[in-house]
């Protein structure tokens, strides 16, 4: 029987860390049955570098059909830019059908990751500043944040399709036990998938780093390679900052939230709900930022190179124009 799986996320729930691990063990799932599409960063992904899995192998196979010929095969794709396709983000929306259909499969099963509210409020809203040139503050966002509703709609698209079957784990719970998760999903052995080469894979941020990621999206745009990106790959260990809204905002939050987190709740085990996780967070001092040597040397060495290709891109358009006022006379 052919079978299509997807881990679909959703994001901030360690999808990075799991494409790693895939990344490294291409060889292995296919000594188990399991074509696993090899992403066309796949150097990146193995060496712990940020990465959205393989969704371009996906959506390349949703352009031209894919291969049928092998009856049993057992196809897989994994990325948290899945789960936004389903609601038409940043491309076509994407359906069950439609990948029934494409890869010729009698069956789809999804493994999806949730995470309690405010620590996937908390997380997402890091997320923003590093990779989406956010500025705003951790109260604003909250006003605007509502994930559970589409993890609500998202478990009701499954369960109108005959087509398809999802299990959840909430993160929130499962943090440190990801990757076993995975390979049970998966019925493979333990130990088949390689470990990542970092234990954490695109990290949150500390407040002094978050901060200053803001400062250079307020006069630069949307920044991240410049800071964020060569820091988390590059400095893996460091304890990130608990940053929050108020508990107010928090509260707010929740409370506007809660018809939704009810209704996933109601079709999970007990385990895996989401709970009430309201906290304070940490506290800073309001101006005083405290960056370490590495950090330091990680923030001035990604200028560097960017005012290095800067001066050689100018460089060759002097040239060029010189070129150019030569031909003329």
């Amino acid at each position: 029987m052919r079978e299509l799986l997807l881990h679909v996320g959703h994001d901030k729930t360690g999808s990075s860390y799991i494409e790693s691990a895939l990344a490294r063990s291409v060889s292995a799932l296919m000594q188990h049955g399991i074509t696993y599409p090899v992403p066309h960063n796949m150097e990146r992904a193995a060496n712990g570098g940020i990465t959205s899995g393989n969704i371009m192998r996906l959506e390349e196979a949703m352009s031209a059909g894919a291969d049928t010929d092998a009856p049993e095969a057992r196809i897989f794709f994994s990325s948290e830019l899945l789960f936004g396709r389903f609601f038409g983000r940043k491309g076509e929306t994407l359906t069950l059908e439609a990948l029934a259909n494409t890869f010729a499969v009698d069956r789809i099963r999804i493994l999806l990751f949730i995470r309690d509210p405010i620590d996937h409020l908390c997380s997402s809203y890091q997320q923003r500043v590093k990779r989406s040139g956010a500025t705003m503050s951790t109260g604003r966002f909250a006003r605007r944040y509502g994930h559970p509703q589409l993890v609500r709609d998202f478990l009701d698209i499954v369960a109108a399709s005959d087509l398809a079957e999802v299990t959840v784990f909430n993160y929130s719970r499962h943090r440190k036990e990801i990757l076993r998760i995975v390979s049970d999903w998966l019925g493979l052995p333990e130990g088949t998938l390689a470990l990542p080469a970092f234990d954490n894979v695109n990290r949150s941020m500390t407040h002094s780093e978050l901060e200053i990621q803001k400062i250079i999206n307020e006069r630069l745009g949307n920044s991240g390679h410049l800071w964020s990106d060569p820091l988390c790959e590059k400095a893996p260990d460091i304890r990130s900052s608990d940053i929050r809204p108020s508990v107010e905002n928090q509260t707010l939050a929740f409370e506007r939230l809660k018809p939704y987190i009810d209704e996933v709740n109601a079709c999970l085990p007990a385990a895996e709900h989401y709970r009430r996780d309201i906290a304070e967070g940490e506290k800073f001092p309001a101006d005083t930022f405290t960056l370490n040597r590495q950090q330091m040397e990680i923030l001035i060495g990604a200028f560097s190179d960017e005012i290095v290709q800067l001066r050689e891109q100018v460089a060759a358009l002097k040239v060029r124009a010189a070129e150019r006022r030569k031909v003329q006379s």
